[in-house]
Parts: C-alpha cells; structure tokens; sequence
C-alpha cells in the first residue's frame, strides 16, 4: 500500500534516505526537521497563498510540506517568477531563494527559526496551485490537493510499483510542474525509495549515475542522446510532456538499453494513460481505475476529476476496454475559408529532413489562414525560394485551405521547462 503524503516523512525508519545529494544521504528525520522550521518561519507571516521556490527536491519538500502544515496555499509556479504577470499576482510572498522582485520573500538559507517537534499533520481537502504550461496560450491556474495526487499516487503505483524496487528515482523535470510533482516527488515518496535531489541539466549528467535509476524525463531531453555501448544504470524510463517519436524512442533503446514508459495526461487531471515506445504508434492504454464513460466522445470516468467525469483534449480512436488511439489535440483542427483543417496533417505534409515544423492559425484583418514555422532559419520570413519550393510541395499533397500562406523561420522552436513548443511565441513571427 502506498505511503500518503502525512506519511512520508514519518513512517518506518527515520534514518531511511529520502534524498541523495552530493554530501550523502538526506534521511526522513532531517527533511522533517527542515520542513518544521520553514512552518515555524511561515506562522510568522501573514500570508495566505505563498509561492515556493527551491534548489533541489529535498529544498522543495520541505517547503512544500512547511507551507501546507502550516495551513496556507503553496503555489508552485512553475519556471517563471511568482509575480509574472501571466500568473496574475498568484501569492502573498514566496518561500526560497532567488532573485529579489515585488513580492516579499523568505529565503530558509537565511532566516533562523526554531521548529515544532512534530510536524501536524494535513487533511485531504488541504489543496495547492499549479499552472498549466501555458504552451498555447496564457498560464491556467489550476487547484490540486492532497487527497487528490495519494488516489493518483494509488493508481501508478498499481502499475509501476513492481518494476521500481531498488531503484533512486533522478530526473530532469521539476516539481515545480505537474508531471515532476506527480513522479519526481509522489510517487517515489509513496513507494519509500529515494530521490536524487539536483536536477540532471544535459545527458552528459547521467553518466554520474552508478546506481540502479529511475529516469523521469521528457522527449525533448531523450531527443539529445547519443548512443553509447555500456551507458548509465538506467532501469526504468519515464516519460511526459508530448509524444515520444519513434525515431528519439529507438535512440533512448539504443543508449540506455529499454524502451520508455510514456504519461499521458494534463495538469488539471494528471495522470490519465500510459504506453510503451515500441508499442504500434499512438495506442496507448487508461491507468488502472480510469475507465471510459463513453468512448465514442472521449469521456472518461476518473476519482482525479471533480465529479468523477472527465473530457479528454484529445481525439482518439477506442480500441475495446481500456486501450484507444491517440488522434492529436482537438484544438489542432481549425476553420479557414469554411474548411475544417488538420493542423498535425499539414505539419506530416510539411516534413523536412532534419528540421522541425510548426502549424499555427494566423488571422490577419479578419481573415484565418495557415502559418508554417521551419526550424533552422534566421528568425522572420522564410527565403522566398524556400517558402516557394515548400509551397509547391503541399498544393500537391493538401486541399488548397489547408496550404500555408504565411511561411516563417527560426533558429530553433521555442520550449518552456517541460520541452512543449510554446505557440505564442511562434505567432510572434506572424505579427
């Protein structure tokens, strides 16, 4: 049975490691200590709704675990500044270290405080913020509690759990976004096993693991991997935040030796299917305890939403029980000249050998068409000869709506913390 959050920090042995940093091991005892005097720092103030910030997992737990014992809100914004205007003023003040800005802020590493001897414990209507990545537009807050991500921490351990023992979890991904919070932070504490505390920055990092891991990650940092015979202990391979290509799948067999495990889901109901990399391309299978209330319009039955019903962002295919195919997001299908058009189907018309593309609805005077962003050129316009060539290419292979009027370049598509493509930057071209 999985550890819930009131008892990670106090089950079983206090001496068990809870995080491995490069002094050693971090035990149950000391995160709980460090947790009761950032809550005897918090009762000092007045807040209601307070940001967190850390260096590290074992930093972010403690803050984390301070700010709800304490009673208050934790808002976790993600990789942006607490007092970003795009979060709208979401906290009183912020508890870490960091840069000075408009709000007031706490940082642990300074202020001395004495704790209580025992931490009290949270009940689970207790809730927190996240944001959503704000890949398509402006960030969403959304409001999560305890009770909420232990029934998750349920359901993944349900089927992950067996294949976990003795492992340390490590990751690239931070707790300070859903997918991070939910299988960098929750699940390894349910299970008991240990976390390493710094983030991993490039693959060059985890040649620094020589210990049997969990790799939380995403495809973007599986996408850099150059395959190398005898490579790190990895043993069980995590992954969110988009689809895993083939091509990115086999590279991460061909360095690490597995195939990756892949999340589906969303901040405002996390974990919802998984599937293999070597599974057929887009089947993917619900979590145990998700089923489908009605396959045919994508609505699922789920303990993670508000009233147990949910509606998937996503077009699929059912395949009987509880395996489907993903067909792409619902708002990749737009409207020009009264024409329903595919955005993904114009990005596979698109394909260029080593570049990536990008299809965006332009509206310019009242008036939508397609824009299409090529990776590898200067930023702007694309060079007329290049946008001509590419223009002939899809009047051949699309209906007339669906081909690009707007062709634009960058050096590179833009990604946030959790390596989606972040749209509204790429409509920064168009203007």
């Amino acid at each position: 049975m999985p550890l819930p959050f009131n008892e990670w920090l106090r089950a079983g042995d206090p001496t068990r490691p809870l995080f491995l940093e490069k002094g050693g091991a971090v035990p149950a005892r000391l995160v709980a200590a460090e947790a009761s005097r950032r809550l005897a720092l918090v009762e000092r103030t007045g807040w209601k709704r307070i940001a967190v910030q850390s260096r590290g997992a074992a930093d972010f737990l403690a803050s984390f675990a301070a700010v709800l014992c304490a009673g208050r809100t934790p808002v976790l914004p993600g990789s942006r500044r607490p007092d970003d205007a795009a979060l709208g003023g979401s906290a009183d003040g912020i508890l870490g270290g960091g840069p000075r800005g408009s709000l007031p802020r706490i940082d642990p590493a300074d202020s001395p405080a004495a704790g209580l001897s025992e931490l009290p414990p949270v009940p689970p209507e207790a809730g927190f913020v996240l944001y959503t990545s704000g890949s398509s537009g402006t960030p969403k807050e959304v409001r999560k509690s305890v009770g909420q991500m232990d029934r998750e921490a349920e359901i993944t351990t349900a089927l992950f759990a067996s294949r976990l023992e003795g492992l340390v979890f490590a990751g690239t991904v931070d707790p300070l976004h859903m997918y991070g919070l939910s299988f960098l932070i929750w699940l390894p504490m349910a299970l008991g096993l240990p976390v390493l505390s710094r983030r991993l920055e490039v693959p060059e990092d985890l040649a620094g693991l020589d210990f049997p891991t969990a790799l939380v990650t995403t495809p973007t940092f599986l996408h850099y991997l150059e395959p190398a015979p005898g490579g790190p202990a990895i043993r069980f391979l995590l992954t969110a935040g988009g689809p895993l290509p083939a091509e990115d799948a086999g590279r991460a067999r061909a360095s690490l030796g597995l195939w990756a495990d892949e999340i589906y889901g969303s901040t405002e109901l996390g974990a919802i299917a998984s599937r293999r990399s070597c599974d057929p391309p887009g089947l993917a299978r619900l979590l145990p305890g998700i089923a489908f209330a009605d396959a045919k319009r994508a609505l699922i039955s789920t303990p993670l939403a508000p009233g147990g019903l949910a509606q998937l962002d996503d077009r699929i295919e059912p395949l009987g029980g509880a395996a489907f195919r993903l067909l792409g997001r619902r708002d990749q299908i737009v409207k020009v000249a009264e024409h329903r058009v595919s955005l993904e189907e114009v990005e596979r018309a698109a394909q260029l050998e080593g570049r990536e593309v990008r299809a965006l609805l332009v509206v310019r005077n009242g008036r939508a068409a397609i824009g299409l962003v090529v990776s590898g050129f200067p930023a702007g316009p694309l060079p007329p000869a290049s946008a001509a060539a590419l223009r002939r290419r899809l009047l051949a292979r699309l209906p007339l709506p669906a081909v690009p009027r707007f062709f634009r370049g960058c050096p590179s598509l833009p990604r946030n913390a959790q390596g989606k493509v972040e749209r509204e930057r790429l409509l920064e071209l168009f203007k």
